[in-house]
């Protein structure tokens, strides 16, 4: 693999992506709506997607209308967050059909939870995936340096605040537990299958996670305990996951293995918010 475009380049994952492959001797291609408005994939005004497709080894499709719990919780019901997503698959998975080149999709293990709308429109993704030929790389909970807040994930959520106010103030009781993966750790997986998956050793979908799974309550009192920060206990239910917990398959340890636990992890996301 010498050339891979990234669509969602300026994302939480993305932007990381896009430094990890070019450090690793890849000629990466970047689309992102945060860089121009003709690289919204909802609409392709430029008209030339599925060149650019051919012009790259393969395809990452990261792009999604997505943030962490609070941000899913208020929006992932709206007709807006549907028809963004459904438009952003329409269009994307057209040019990939047209294009005729390897790609891979990024789920999430949230495709298995039917009454989630997230959930369900990344499921669909899945299948559109298999039906083309793509690869579907599942994460679990991907934390990693996020600038917008409003779309943050619970790690930077909770690093923000307390660095800020000294207090940490969870929505929820703490006790749901996830599976955390550090971004760093994401990129690799994605380089390595991908690497394969163009070279036809692998194909499929594989469950990209830490295999670890801590409590919400547990990732706040990490956080704490570095900056330091005081806890504060929510009441509300889980409103995103409600209640589920799927648990990722471990194929992908044949080919891949994650780096980072998640106290490592955390002090150095933390560390490099700082510079």
């Amino acid at each position: 693999m010498k050339s891979a475009l990234v669509l969602g380049s300026s994302g939480q994952i993305g932007s990381s992506l896009v430094s990890f492959l070019q450090g690793s001797g890849v000629e990466v291609g970047t689309f992102d709506i945060v860089e121009s408005a003709t690289e919204d994939l909802r609409f392709i005004p430029n008209g030339d997607l599925v060149g650019l497709i051919r012009n790259f080894d393969v395809t990452i499709f990261l792009a999604f209308d997505v943030g962490g719990s609070k941000y899913l919780e208020e929006h992932q019901g709206s007709p807006s967050f549907i028809i963004n997503n459904l438009q952003i698959m329409s269009n994307t998975f057209s040019a990939l059909s047209k294009a005729k080149k390897p790609f891979i999709f990024a789920s999430s293990q949230m495709s298995a939870i039917s009454d989630s709308s997230y959930g369900l429109l990344k499921a669909i993704g899945e299948r559109a995936t298999a039906a083309l030929n793509g690869m579907t790389l599942r994460f679990w909970n991907v934390y990693g340096i996020e600038e917008n807040s409003v779309r943050a994930h619970v790690i930077s959520d909770f690093i923000r605040s307390a660095k800020s106010t000294g207090e940490i103030r969870m929505r929820t009781s703490g006790s749901e537990k996830r599976d955390f993966l550090h971004v760093d750790d994401a990129c690799s997986a994605i380089f390595t299958i991908a690497q394969r998956f163009t070279q036809g050793e692998v194909s499929g979908s594989f469950d990209v996670a830490s295999f670890k799974y801590f409590s919400i309550f547990d990732v706040a009192s990490i956080v704490a305990s570095i900056l330091p920060a005081e806890i504060f206990v929510g009441d509300k239910e889980d409103g995103v996951q409600n209640g589920h917990t799927a648990h990722p398959s471990t194929d992908v340890l044949e080919i891949w293995k994650p780096r980072f636990e998640l106290k490592e992890g955390i002090l150095d996301i933390i560390s490099r918010m700082e510079m």
